[in-house]
C-alpha cells in the first residue's frame, strides 16, 4: 500500500471511498466498513481517506481502539473526540442541552459536566448512545463530518455498543463514518447492526504486479518470489520482508505457511497471526535501534497510544531529554510516527507496538506497568485510567490495587458494565487465599450484576451461582432474591424446566415453609408461570404468596402478590375476583406511606399488566411511569424493560402514538442491551403493533418478521403468541388476508386461540372475521363473530363486548342488513371509545360505511367525519385516510390532510411559508437547516411548525411528512 511515500493498488477500493466522501447535501449519515488480514492496509487506506475528506474541508476526527487496553470504556471513541471537544470554545454544545451534556461529559473526560454527574442505571446507556449521536448530529450541521473508527476487533465492548447505535440509527445529515476490522473478527454486538447498516469492502492481498511496485529494490528475481510467497502479497508483510532481504538478513523464514486470519489461528493473539519471518524482521529492525531508543520504545508500549514523553520518561526512569533524543531516532526510522497534538506519537502500525512490548521481558513489563500506575496517581487520575496498569502489575493481596480496580468497576458500572466486570473479575483474582467472605461478597456481588446488566447472562448465571455458594446457609432473603435472578435469566435463556426446578428445590429446601423467603419463593413461582402461561399454577403461587405475605404483615410483598393473582384471575377467566384483587393491590401502593415500608419495584409492574387487562389504560401508565421512576432512583433496573413493555402497549390502548413510538424505540434499546433474544423480539413485536396501529403497514411487517427470526427454536408464550398474532394482523390489513389467518391461527394455537388468555380471544375473534370477510367467506365470519360475542359475553370489559360488536358488524353488512350492522358498529364504536380510541375509530368507519349502505347519507358522514378527524388526531393516519375515501365516496370534497375543501385547516389552508417548511419537513430536514435554507431564525420556524401541527392536526414532525407525503387520493 503506502512504501517510501508511494500508493500503489487499491483503485477500486479508493474509488468506492471518494465517493463515500461525497456528502454534500446528503441527508442520512452512512457507514463503509473495511475488512481484511492484519497489515492488508485497512489503516492505511483509511489514512488516505481522511486526508481526502480534510482535504475537502471536512471536519475529520480519527479513533483506533487499542490490543492492549481493550478493556477501558469507549477507548476508540474518546481517542477519536477528546482532543478536538477539549478545543472546542465554552458554550459550543450548549443547544445539546443539559441532559445530553451531561451524558456525553460521562464519556468524554474533556468534557465538563454542567450539572454534577450523571445518574444512570446500566440497562439506560441507551441514552448516552443517544447523545453522541446527538453531537455527530450537531457536528455535521456546521460542516461535513467523517469519523473514522480503525482496529474494532480490539474495541471494547461500550464503544461496540454505542457504534451498533449509531449503525441501527444513522445520525442525520453529512455524517459518514469510516470504519475497519479484521476479517472473521466482527465483535458480537456489531454483527447485526454492521448486516443491515453497512456498506462493506473486504481488502485482499496485493496481486503479483502490484507487489513487484514494492520490490523494486530486490534485483534477485528468486528472492522476490520467495518474498512475495512468505507475505502472501500482504503488504506490511512485503514491507518488511523486502527490507530484511535488502538487509540480506532475511532467514529461512516459514515459506508457504503465512498465517492468514481466516484459519486456525484467527483467534490467537497478534503475534502469532504474523508470518515468523516477519516476526524475526521487525525484532531486527528494533534490534538495529540503540539500546537507550529501544528502552523508551518498550516504556511507550506499556504507556499506551497516543503517548507522551513525560509518562514514558517515568516508565522508562529517564530524563525528559534523552527520551526526547529516543524519541527523534525512533521517527528517524519510522518505528513511531507524531500524532496530530503536539508532543503526543503513535507507532506506526499496532503490529509494531506489539513486537516492541512483547520484546520487553515479563518482569520489566510488570514493574513498567506498576511505575505507569504510580505516576497516574500522582497526576490525580481516575482509578478507570490507572486500572490498566495496576491490572498487569498487582500482586495477590495487594490491597491498594484490589480498591483502585474496584473503583474504576462501580465508575464504570452505569455506562460499560463489561468493563465493571473485567474490572472487578481482576480484583477477585487478586484477593489472597484467606479472603473473608463478606470482602469476597462485596466483589462477586457487582461482578454478578454488572455481567447481567452488560447481557452476559450466561456468565451472570454462573456469578450468581457463585454468590449463592458463598452464602451459605446465612442471608436467607438474599438467597432468595438471587435464586429469582438466576430463575429469570434461565427464562430468558430459552430454559423454563431449570427455572421451574430451581425454584421448586429452593422452596422444599427451606426449613421454614411460612416463612418470608417462602413467600419469596412462591412469588417467583408465581411469576415464572407467568410467561409459559400457565395461569392455574401462576394462580396457585400467588395465593400462597399473598396468604403468606398477610399472616406476616408484609403489606409491600403482599401488594405485589394481589397484583401477580388478579392477573391470574383474569387470564383464567374471573374477572370479578380480577377486579377484586385489583383494588386491593391499588389501594396497597397508592396509599402506602413513608412510615409503612418500601412499596416493592415489582408491585408496581404486576398492577400495571393487570390495569392493562382490565382496560384500565391510563391507571396503568401512571403505575408503570411511577414504577420507572422508583428504579432509576433506587438503583433498581430488573424491572426496567418489563415495566418499558407495558408503558408502551398502554400508550397504544390510549391512542397515545406519539408516545408510544418514543417508549418503543427506548424499550428496544432496552431489550437488545439485555443480551437476550428472546426479550428483543418482544420489543420488537410491540413495535410492530405501533406501526400497525400508525397504518405504517410494511414497517410492521418488518419488526414482526425480525421478532419471528429472533424467536425460532424457542418455547413458545402468550407474548411470542400476540406478537406474531399482530404480524397477522398487519398482513390482513396489507392486503393478505389469507396469510395472516393462517398467521394467527399457527401463533394462538388454533381456532380456540389457546395460546392468548380467554379474555383477549374477542380481540382476535375479530381480527379474523374480517380476513374471512375479506376471502368472501362469509359463513367462517360469522363463525369467528360468534366465537367473538361468546367470550367477550360476561367479561364485562367494554373493548371486548366492542370488539365482538365491530366484528357481528362486519358479518351483517356482508349479508346485505345494512340498518343491523349500523347499529352494532355505532354501539362498538362507543364501547371501544372508553379504553380504545383508535378501535372506536375503526368502528365508526364501519358505521359510516353502514349508514351510507343503509340509505342514511347525513349519518354516515357524521360517523366519517368523526372518524376522519379522531384517527388523524391519534396519528392513525391510515384508518384516517380510510374514513376521507369513504367520505369522498358519497360526494365530500376532502383535501389531503382530512378537512372539508375550503375550510381554514388542513393542507390547504397552509400559507405559502408553511407550505416551504412542510416541503423541508418532508425532506427530513432538521430545525436548523430549515432556517439556515429559508435564512429565518430557529424560533421562527418552532412558530410555524407550530400553526402547521394545528391546521394539519398532527402531532409531530413524522406525522406532518406522513400527511404531506400522503397520495391525493387517500
Amino acid at each position: 500500500m503506502v512504501y517510501l511515500g508511494r500508493l500503489v493498488g487499491r483503485t477500486a477500493e479508493l474509488e468506492r471511498l471518494e465517493s463515500a466522501l461525497a456528502l454534500g447535501g446528503r441527508r442520512t449519515g452512512s457507514a463503509l466498513l473495511l475488512s481484511g488480514e492484519p497489515g492488508i492496509g485497512k489503516s492505511a487506506l483509511l489514512a488516505q481517506a481522511a486526508r481526502l475528506a480534510a482535504g475537502r474541508g471536512h471536519l475529520v476526527l480519527e479513533g483506533r481502539a487499542s490490543e492492549l487496553e481493550h478493556e477501558v470504556p469507549f477507548g476508540v471513541f474518546i481517542d477519536a473526540f477528546d482532543d478536538y471537544l477539549a478545543s472546542l470554545r465554552p458554550g459550543s454544545l450548549h443547544e445539546l442541552g443539559d441532559e445530553q451534556r451531561r451524558c456525553l461529559a460521562a464519556v468524554f473526560p474533556a468534557l465538563p459536566d454542567p450539572s454534577g454527574g450523571l445518574r444512570s442505571l446500566p440497562q439506560e446507556r441507551y441514552r448516552s448512545h443517544r447523545a453522541v449521536r446527538a453531537l455527530l448530529t450537531h457536528l455535521a450541521a456546521s460542516r461535513p463530518l467523517v469519523l473514522v473508527l480503525d482496529d474494532l476487533h480490539w474495541a471494547d465492548e461500550a464503544s461496540l455498543e454505542l457504534l451498533a447505535h449509531l449503525l441501527r440509527r444513522s445520525p442525520p445529515g453529512a455524517c459518514l463514518l469510516l470504519l475497519a476490522h479484521r476479517t472473521g473478527r466482527v465483535p458480537a454486538p456489531l454483527l447485526a447492526a454492521v448486516r443491515a447498516g453497512c456498506e462493506r469492502i473486504e481488502l485482499e492481498p496485493l496481486g503479483r504486479v502490484e507487489a513487484d511496485l514494492l520490490l523494486d529494490e530486490l534485483s534477485d528475481p528468486g528472492l522476490r518470489d520467495r518474498v512475495y510467497r512468505e507475505s502472501g502479497g500482504n503488504p506490511f508483510y512485503l514491507e518488511h520482508l523486502a527490507l530484511a532481504a535488502a538487509r540480506g538478513t532475511l532467514g529461512p523464514g516459514n515459506a508457504g505457511k503465512v498465517a492468514h486470519p481466516h484459519g486456525a489461528q484467527a483467534e490467537t493473539d497478534a503475534g502469532a497471526e504474523i508470518p515468523r519471518a516477519v516476526r524475526e524482521a521487525l525484532s531486527e529492525e528494533l534490534d538495529a535501534l540503540p539500546e537507550a531508543v529501544q528502552l523508551v520504545l518498550r516504556a511507550a508500549a506499556v504507556a499506551g497510544e497516543p503517548f507522551g514523553p513525560e509518562l514514558v520518561a517515568g516508565i522508562a526512569q529517564l530524563a525528559q531529554a534523552p527520551v526526547l533524543a529516543s524519541l527523534d531516532l525512533a521517527l528517524d526510522a519510522a518505528m513511531i510516527r507524531a500524532s496530530d497534538s503536539p508532543l503526543w506519537f503513535r507507532f506506526r502500525h499496532p503490529i509494531v507496538r506489539r513486537a516492541v512490548y512483547a520484546s520487553a521481558g515479563a518482569a520489566w513489563r510488570i514493574g513498567a506497568h506498576a511505575r505507569a500506575a504510580a505516576l497516574l496517581a500522582g497526576q490525580g487520575a481516575s482509578s478507570v485510567v490507572r486500572a490498566h496498569h495496576v491490572q498487569h502489575s498487582a500482586a495477590p493481596g495487594d490491597t491498594e490495587a484490589i480498591g483502585v480496580l474496584a473503583e474504576a468497576g462501580h465508575a464504570t458500572l452505569a455506562l460499560a458494565p463489561a468493563s465493571a466486570a473485567a474490572w472487578f473479575d481482576a480484583a477477585v483474582g487478586l484477593l489472597p487465599d484467606d479472603a473473608g467472605r463478606e470482602q469476597r461478597l462485596a466483589l462477586l456481588g457487582p461482578r454478578a450484576a454488572a455481567l447481567g446488566a452488560a447481557g452476559h447472562l450466561h456468565d451472570a448465571r454462573t456469578a450468581l451461582a457463585e454468590v449463592i455458594e458463598l452464602l451459605g446457609s446465612g442471608h436467607s432473603a438474599m438467597r432468595g432474591r438471587i435464586v429469582g435472578f438466576i430463575a429469570l435469566i434461565d427464562r430468558l435463556l430459552g430454559r423454563p424446566d431449570e427455572a421451574r426446578e430451581l425454584l421448586a428445590s429452593s422452596l422444599r429446601g427451606l426449613a421454614d415453609p411460612t416463612s418470608r423467603d417462602a413467600a419469596e419463593l412462591q412469588l417467583e413461582l408465581a411469576s415464572d408461570r407467568f410467561f409459559p402461561g400457565d395461569w392455574h399454577a401462576m394462580h396457585d403461587a400467588a395465593l400462597e404468596c399473598w396468604r403468606l405475605a398477610a399472616a406476616l404483615g408484609e403489606d409491600g410483598l403482599k401488594a405485589t402478590a394481589a397484583g401477580v393473582l388478579g392477573l391470574a384471575e383474569y387470564s383464567v377467566g374471573r374477572l370479578p375476583e380480577a377486579r377484586d384483587r385489583l383494588r386491593e393491590a391499588r389501594a396497597l401502593v397508592d396509599t402506602a406511606r413513608p412510615g409503612d415500608g418500601p412499596v416493592r419495584l415489582e408491585a408496581y409492574d404486576w398492577l400495571g399488566w393487570l390495569e392493562l387487562s382490565m382496560e384500565e389504560n391510563g391507571a396503568a401508565i401512571g403505575h408503570f411511569e411511577r414504577g420507572l421512576e422508583l428504579g432509576r432512583r433506587t438503583g433498581a433496573g430488573h424491572l426496567l424493560t418489563t415495566m418499558s413493555f407495558g408503558l408502551v402497549l398502554g400508550c397504544v390502548w390510549s391512542g397515545r402514538l406519539k408516545e408510544s413510538f418514543e417508549h418503543s424505540e427506548s424499550t428496544l434499546e432496552l431489550a437488545r442491551l439485555a443480551g437476550s433474544e428472546r426479550v428483543t423480539a418482544w420489543a420488537m413485536g410491540l413495535r410492530t403493533l405501533v406501526e400497525l396501529r400508525a397504518g405504517s403497514l410494511k414497517e410492521a411487517i418488518a419488526f414482526g418478521e425480525q421478532a419471528l427470526r429472533l424467536e425460532h427454536g424457542l418455547d413458545t408464550n402468550p407474548f411470542s403468541a400476540v406478537n406474531a398474532g399482530w404480524l397477522g394482523e398487519a398482513r390482513i390489513e396489507l392486503g393478505q388476508p389469507d396469510r395472516g389467518c393462517e398467521q394467527i391461527l399457527a401463533a394462538l394455537g388454533g381456532p380456540a386461540l389457546p395460546g392468548v388468555e380467554s379474555a383477549f380471544r374477542p380481540y382476535f375473534y375479530d381480527v379474523l372475521t374480517g380476513a374471512e370477510i375479506a376471502l368472501g367467506r362469509i359463513d367462517a365470519a360469522a363463525e369467528w363473530a360468534r366465537q367473538a360475542h361468546a367470550t367477550a359475553d360476561g367479561l364485562g370489559l367494554a373493548g371486548r363486548t366492542g370488539a365482538a360488536l365491530h366484528a357481528q358488524a362486519m358479518v351483517e353488512l356482508a349479508q346485505g342488513r345494512a340498518d343491523r350492522a349500523a347499529s352494532a358498529a355505532c354501539e362498538g364504536a362507543e364501547l371501544l371509545a372508553v379504553a380504545h380510541p383508535i378501535e372506536s375509530a375503526r368502528a365508526r368507519i364501519l358505521a359510516g360505511r353502514s349508514l351510507a349502505a343503509a340509505g342514511n347519507r347525513e349519518q354516515a358522514l357524521t360517523e366519517l367525519h368523526r372518524a376522519a378527524r379522531e384517527s388523524s388526531a391519534l396519528g392513525a393516519l391510515r384508518y384516517a385516510a380510510q374514513a376521507i375515501r369513504e367520505l369522498r365516496r358519497l360526494g365530500e370534497r376532502m383535501g389531503r390532510g382530512g378537512q372539508r375543501s375550503g375550510s381554514t385547516t388542513g393542507l390547504p389552508a397552509l400559507s405559502g411559508r408553511e407550505r416551504e417548511v412542510v416541503e423541508l419537513v418532508t425532506a427530513r430536514l432538521t430545525n436548523r437547516e430549515i432556517a439556515e435554507r429559508l435564512v429565518l431564525s430557529e424560533k421562527t420556524i418552532e412558530r410555524h411548525l407550530s400553526h402547521i401541527f394545528a391546521k394539519l392536526g398532527a402531532r409531530s414532525r413524522v406525522e406532518v411528512a406522513r400527511i404531506a407525503e400522503a397520495p391525493a387520493g387517500t
